[in-house]
């Protein structure tokens, strides 16, 4: 039986946040027990691509720091590590700057470090579903305790983005940019299980106090969902984030593969949910346009391909020509000239651009037919917050 410990949490306030952490790793025996003087701890945050905390793309820096707090509390040496966008970055400071966290852990005895500053090793993946080997993060697999820090927010490539999407950000940059052409939903989901399975937290906390939905991880809009979760299970904690946000178990395919692999649970009725009731509160989350083929036969998917489609449309006004785009795209389909121009000859929309772009100059295009299935798939409930009964 996995353990998942739910808080309500309507706000960012830092008290509030600490006690909402507080109260959701207090119920978690790993946590007092993996937290322990001189434990070298790694907190790894999604910082997909450094924006302020308002935009509900990042890990909010007060979960960040909550979390930290406690880590420290226990005497931990607490390092905050991430490896955002692939981006090469030379030095760690401006990335949490930019994204709030150095601020919001000023007192806090805390380092901070690009992932791929200790190297990567390659790692057998046991029992691999597409890829036999991952070149991951040393300092993530040498750690005594990572606490994975991931957003709630919807993907286009992969539904939902949760606890396991979050550990692919210590995949080395260069074969995270191969795995995405490895095109397809299915392939993609598996392919982050793989690496998954190289490089499992020992504990995850979610920030879903503000979700994101639509057209995530970056163009989406905020949306409360009032929760912060925990658990040693990052595929439980997925599993019960996805129930909420109104999927279907295994429809998120991660999850399901992840659950299927032996690397956590994600059959609900195997999970122990705490400090709140899952069976009474959901908050259906408008789903991502990007996905409108994924649940069709091949055959289906190329006849209609030419008709149905959602594609990266660049707006050349906002576009400042930094060639993030460019330099990510796995299809090498987009050249700079002065502003970044796409060939969708060799587009093979995963949207990697989309993600790392700094100036939102970047959005989604679909075909007519597109609009047609996405408006009549899409899940648009009433907007507050779940219901925070216990």
């Amino acid at each position: 039986m996995s353990h998942v410990s739910l808080s309500v949490c309507s706000t960012y306030e830092a008290n509030r946040v600490r006690d909402a952490v507080g109260e959701c790793l207090g119920c978690l025996p790993a946590a007092r027990t993996l937290l322990r003087p001189g434990a070298r701890v790694i907190v790894k945050p999604n910082l997909i691509n450094a924006r302020p905390p308002d935009t509900a793309i990042c890990t909010h820096p007060a979960v960040v720091r909550a979390v930290a707090e406690w880590a420290c509390a226990a005497g931990c040496q607490v390092t905050i590590a991430d490896e955002p966008g692939y981006a090469l970055l030379a030095r760690a400071e401006p990335l949490f700057a930019r994204a709030g966290i150095s601020q919001a852990c000023e007192d806090l005895p805390v380092r901070y470090e690009l992932l791929r500053m200790g190297g990567y090793v390659v790692a057998s993946v046991p029992n691999p579903l597409r890829l036999a080997e991952v070149r991951v993060s040393a300092a993530l697999r040498d750690a005594d305790v990572v606490i994975n820090l991931p957003k709630c927010k919807t993907h286009g490539q992969t539904l939902l983005t949760g606890a396991i999407k979050n550990l692919f950000g210590g995949v080395a940059p260069r074969e995270r940019i191969q795995i995405h052409g490895l095109g397809g939903f299915e392939g993609l989901s598996e392919a982050i299980v793989d690496a998954f399975a190289c490089q499992r937290p020992q504990l995850t906390v979610m920030d879903a106090i503000v979700a994101m939905e639509g057209n995530g991880p970056t163009r989406g809009r905020p949306r409360p969902l009032g929760l912060v979760a925990a658990s040693g299970d990052a595929v439980a904690l997925d599993a019960v984030m996805e129930h909420l946000a109104g999927f279907e178990p295994g429809e998120v395919r991660v999850t399901a593969a992840a659950g299927r692999q032996g690397l956590g649970e994600c059959n609900l009725t195997r999970v122990q949910v705490d400090g709140y009731d899952i069976r009474r509160a959901h908050v259906p989350l408008e789903r991502p346009p990007g996905l409108i083929r994924h649940g069709m036969p091949r055959w289906v998917g190329r006849v209609v391909s030419r008709h149905l489609w959602v594609r990266p449309a660049f707006d050349a006004a906002r576009c400042v020509g930094c060639g993030a785009c460019a330099a990510i795209c796995p299809g090498g389909a987009i050249d700079m000239n002065g502003t970044a121009r796409v060939n969708y000859d060799r587009c093979i929309e995963c949207f990697c651009c989309q993600e790392v772009c700094p100036a939102d100059a970047i959005d989604s295009r679909e075909s007519l037919l597109a609009r047609v299935v996405v408006g009549s798939s899409r899940r648009v409930t009433g907007r507050g917050s779940a219901d925070p009964r216990r």
